[in-house]
């Protein structure tokens, strides 16, 4: 499926890029503000802004590394050396690493937390999106790791506040083969009261 725009293109073509399959360079300092930029213009409503990012630099990989070694053996106590070492080499996999924490407002009277985790979801799809943009691949990661108190601590989470997971962004050295998309008609249906 396209159009004869450039922007619908681009959202119908996009696709998540492993870490694995992400190279130098990464996206300089200006294009991450602009990246940021981006997600500040998802949906949001009451401008709640439940979302907060990191950047991760070059210099506190090592740090996130071990970080994700003790998430993991939260997570399972007897992983095996092979898997501990597979959770420290995540933190070098890819040139940039974007941080995304949720900050839900439970007490607000109009905006149900629901809503408030959507917005965040689509911030990270406008950042994935622009990243696309400007030339780069990404993917957001999570798993069960974020839910641990290892990396609690380590992104300094307050109370309430959520890892939702990291987005891995450089550019693309081994692209993903062709992605089969759903049918439109699987996903659309008429409403009839």
């Amino acid at each position: 499926m396209s159009s004869d725009n450039a922007l619908i293109d681009l959202i119908l073509s996009r696709s998540s890029v492993a870490p694995r399959r992400l190279g130098a360079p990464g996206p300089s300092a200006a294009q991450i503000d602009t990246l940021i930029a981006c997600a500040l213009t998802a949906p949001d409503h009451g401008a709640i802004r439940p979302w907060r990012f990191l950047r991760v630099p070059a210099e506190h990989r090592d740090v996130l590394a071990e970080a994700f070694v003790a998430a993991k053996l939260e997570v399972e106590p007897d992983a095996s050396d092979v898997a501990v070492e597979r959770a420290r080499k995540k933190a070098h996999k890819e040139p940039e690493t974007i941080v995304v924490i949720f900050r839900p407002d439970p007490a607000h009277p109009v905006v149900p937390v629901q809503e408030q985790a959507m917005s965040v979801g689509a911030a990270c799809e406008n950042i994935l999106l622009a990243a696309e943009a400007m030339g780069f691949g990404g993917m957001l990661l999570s798993g069960a790791e974020v839910t641990t108190q290892a990396l609690r601590r380590t992104f300094h989470l307050e109370e309430g506040e959520e890892l939702v997971g990291f987005i891995g962004i450089g550019t693309v050295v081994n692209p993903p083969g062709p992605k089969d998309r759903p049918a439109v008609a699987g996903h659309l249906a008429t409403w009839t009261p």
